[in-house]
């Protein structure tokens, strides 16, 4: 089940007797394990919720589900951070079925678990749209607003982690006018417009055939003297939409190969499938071209990566 399913499951299909939270979204986590907490009802919780650290045996958490409630008509044992073995997921799978009904046992995992007879809620991201309405939900309630550029771009620049964008607007917060986050705050505060996300959103304009953008990027980086270690950036990225592009199997194979998240290999395959087959080809060959003349000649940096700008925006 995904993390956006999960609160409206709890009015649907009641409390499940065990809950494995799981994923690399530590915030998703802790609001999927705060709607549990409080979907669960718990009269005297320093009595009727017990806690495990990631150490714990789970012969001793399986024991503790057998206490009944006092004064409350559920109890929960909540273990965070747990390290799952097979051995671990055989125990709890066996368990399941004759599970307490009267105690909630949930388990926190930043590694995506999955197991027999449990309710698994992941928490690895959620899509774009809802992201955005979630930060204008929140900062309104807190009396704050954001321009919705300056939100794209922040969303961007943090790849999509709800997590990072909510530390990211908690500095925003604090250096705004206004009570008004702008597209120059998260310029300034977040995005360095270092070689790795300028790639990013330079590649991102390409696709997108914004040649404003593209050279906005590339004049801002040249300016500030950033650009020097563009070209190697542009090459791995480039490479990595060639890959993405001729791959035919699922997405998470090939993120795990390439030691990246999903949703930047379903990312890079939209990107070249804007820019094109043959143009990213193309391009990876006059990347590695433009490196061997800058370096043998006296071929100008800049001037190389505006012709290489400009070939891959016609």
């Amino acid at each position: 089940m995904q993390f956006i399913d999960f609160k409206k499951s709890l009015s649907l299909d009641g409390i499940y007797p065990i809950y494995i939270i799981s994923g690399k979204e530590l915030f998703l986590i802790e609001s999927a394990l705060s709607n549990l907490i409080a979907a669960c009802e718990i009269n005297l919780p320093e009595l009727n919720i017990t806690y495990f650290d990631d150490e714990a045996e789970m012969q001793d958490i399986l024991d503790a589900c057998e206490t009944l409630p006092f004064c409350s008509s559920r109890r929960m044992v909540i273990v965070k951070g747990y390290n799952f073995t097979p051995e671990k997921i055989k125990m709890l799978e066996d368990s399941a079925p004759t599970a307490n009904a009267s105690t909630c046992l949930v388990f926190t995992s930043t590694t995506l678990t999955t197991c027999k007879n449990v309710r698994c809620v992941e928490c690895d991201s959620v899509p774009n749209d809802i992201l955005y309405a979630k930060v204008n939900v929140d900062l309104s309630r807190a009396g704050y607003k954001i321009e919705q550029k300056a939100l794209q771009m922040l969303v961007k620049y943090c790849q999509g982690s709800i997590t990072h964008v909510y530390s990211e607007i908690e500095k925003l917060k604090a250096i705004c006018s206004n009570n008004t986050i702008t597209m120059e705050n998260v310029q300034e505060v977040c995005v360095k417009l270092d070689a790795e996300f300028s790639t990013y959103m330079l590649t991102d304009a390409i696709a997108k055939k914004d040649s404003d953008t593209a050279l906005d990027i590339l004049n801002r980086m040249i300016l500030n003297d950033t650009h020097k270690t563009l070209l190697a950036y542009l090459y791995t990225y480039f490479r990595r939409l060639f890959l993405c592009s001729k791959h035919k199997g699922s997405d998470l194979s090939l993120a795990e190969k390439l030691g990246i998240k999903p949703s930047l290999v379903t990312l890079a395959k939209k990107h070249a499938q804007s820019i094109g087959f043959d143009k990213v080809a193309n391009a990876m060959h006059m990347l590695h071209d433009i490196d061997l003349k800058v370096k043998t000649t006296f071929a100008s940096l800049e001037d190389e990566l505006y012709l290489f700008l400009f070939y891959t925006l016609k």
